[in-house]
């Protein structure tokens, strides 16, 4: 017996790293709405497909895919995307149009197209951060037929509404604390935002009382980036959050699921759940990281794809049957 039981957990372990060494990791380039685009292919090559529609706008999840994605490629197929004007598809070309919500989401609904033929798929799994869950809210909406289930984490739901909170809350500690330095910065800010600078500092005094401040260091290059960011991305951003999902989004077709931090200031959590429970859904929950902030699916990274793993997958399994 002792024989026969060291011979099965070898075979179980030769599966497993044979499993393991057969997992697909490339890149690949595709044609999306007329321009080159790059994905990153990770994990089952015979589990479900699982694609990430990152945040930002404008801000690649690619170079921390094994953080945010690693334990998901164990069941899942993962597509990580650079969309256009971002990471490795700005390197190989430029948007010849303005980048805007609708573009976006129309090359996600055919790069989802070309998925669900590539993989001899019927649906696609879609993970969203933040800006993503824009673009994975339109898509679901837009053609319920190709996704089994969206998963949204820190979404972008009221924006507008919850950075003027934001930046009532953030006056409201400054002025309590005698913050000369912060009332004075925060003082031409306003809602929208139509500066850059308005923006960095809205997030600089945002991320002071999140407990997380910027390195003084790097307020210069920060400054900078944002400034490179606002030439693309602010016109359409303000277009993307001006009306709430709760007026252009009000029914889905398949699962959907919240991951909500507790401390987010900069997409208000109290916001997003008011929308999940006006939300119509076949299915649908919601899970709460209470002390995580904006950056919940970096900081709690682990937790998240757990719960994916371990309960969503299972969930929507039940459900297709």
């Amino acid at each position: 017996m002792k024989k026969l039981c060291c011979i099965l957990f070898s075979l179980a372990t030769l599966h497993a790293t044979y499993a393991q060494s057969q997992q697909l990791s490339y890149y690949d380039t595709l044609t999306l709405g007329g321009l080159q685009q790059v994905i990153a292919v990770n994990g089952n090559p015979n589990g479900p497909v699982l694609l990430f529609l990152h945040g930002g706008p404008g801000e690649s999840r690619i170079p921390e895919m094994e953080k945010v994605t690693g334990l998901l490629r164990e069941k899942f197929c993962v597509v990580m995307w650079d969309q256009r004007e971002t990471g490795l598809t700005l390197q190989l070309n430029a948007s010849p149009v303005p980048p805007s919500l609708p573009v976006v989401a129309e090359d996600a609904y055919s790069l989802v197209e070309q998925l669900k033929k590539k993989f001899n798929k019927n649906k696609i799994y879609l993970l969203g951060e933040s800006w993503g869950c824009l673009v994975g809210f339109r898509l679901a909406a837009d053609h319920p037929e190709s996704i089994a289930a969206l998963m949204v984490v820190c979404p972008v739901v009221d924006q507008q509404r919850s950075e003027r909170h934001a930046l009532d809350t953030i006056k409201a500690w400054a002025t309590a604390n005698n913050n000369q330095t912060a009332l004075a910065e925060l003082s031409g800010v306003a809602v929208p935002f139509k500066h850059p600078d308005d923006l960095y500092y809205a997030r600089k005094w945002m991320n002071q009382l999140s407990g997380r401040p910027f390195p003084e260091k790097d307020s210069i290059r920060i400054k900078a980036y944002l400034r490179e960011w606002n030439k693309t991305w602010m016109k359409p951003w303000n277009e993307a959050t001006a009306v709430p999902l709760s007026k252009s989004v009000k029914k889905l077709k398949m699962p959907v699921y919240f991951f909500l931090g507790g401390k987010d200031l900069q997409t208000n959590a109290v916001y997003s759940k008011a929308y999940f429970n006006k939300l119509k859904a076949p299915e649908k929950k919601v899970y709460w990281f209470k002390n995580d902030g904006h950056l919940l699916m970096y900081t709690s990274a682990a937790e998240v794809q757990k719960i994916i793993l371990n309960e969503v997958l299972p969930d929507v399994f039940r459900f297709r049957r």
